[in-house]
């Protein structure tokens, strides 16, 4: 893993029971770390906080925490000028992201705490509705960064992925301590593994059907 300020203390800690063969399942999705934690730590963490406060907001009535985690908009900002010629300074919300987004370690220390608790407080009811219902959890993180990525026999070049990717720990291991225990592991593993079958299928269909396009075309 290409790194040079990684939070490997953190990753270290993480409890080997919660995430069994980790790095087996995951660890072709790295193509090295871009860790942003000196962002973090240029961070105006007192204003950071005063924003966090004034933003809260109660929530409907009956939401549980599973129901809203956190949603990051892109936001662009740009300057329109007035009848007066007067720049005036607006905003504009492009898309909003769910678990997707990258860049979690830009945030003030507190922030990313709050979010990675949310993440938390979600997992504990999953668990506890599940036990209600002897059911098993199946939580999927998503990640960006593949949009115009191409495949290859029905996997993705270890190129085309974000070195963002590795921020998904995080995330992955706080629903790890609610869902799993000593005597009930977590199974963590890619969906580029599991699909690969599936991708390596459609991707042949495809390119017998370009070729059949291209003889009709020559025809």
């Amino acid at each position: 893993m290409n790194c040079n300020s990684c939070d490997f203390d953190y990753l270290n800690n993480i409890v080997d029971y919660r995430i069994a063969d980790l790095f087996n399942g995951m660890g072709s999705l790295f193509y090295g770390i871009d860790d942003k934690v000196l962002i973090s730590n240029d961070q105006d963490q007192e204003l950071a906080d005063f924003f966090e406060k004034i933003s809260e907001i109660d929530l409907p009535i009956g939401t549980k925490a599973y129901d809203f985690v956190c949603c990051p908009p892109d936001v662009i900002a740009y300057y329109l000028k007035d009848s007066n010629n007067t720049k005036k300074l607006e905003y504009n919300c492009s898309e909003i992201n769910g678990t997707g987004f990258g860049g979690m370690r830009n945030l003030p220390k507190n922030q990313l705490e709050s979010i990675l608790d949310t993440y938390k407080n979600a997992a504990r009811e999953i668990t506890d509705e599940c036990k209600k219902k002897s059911e098993h959890p199946l939580i999927i993180v998503e990640n960006s960064g593949r949009e115009s990525a191409e495949r290859i026999n029905g996997k993705y070049p270890i190129s085309v992925n974000s070195k963002l990717i590795w921020e998904k720990l995080f995330i992955v291991d706080k629903f790890a301590q609610q869902i799993c225990s000593s005597g009930n592991p977590c199974y963590v593993d890619s969906f580029d593994n599991i699909a690969a079958c599936y991708f390596e299928d459609i991707d042949l269909v495809k390119s017998v059907f370009y070729k059949k396009k291209m003889l009709i075309i020559k025809k």
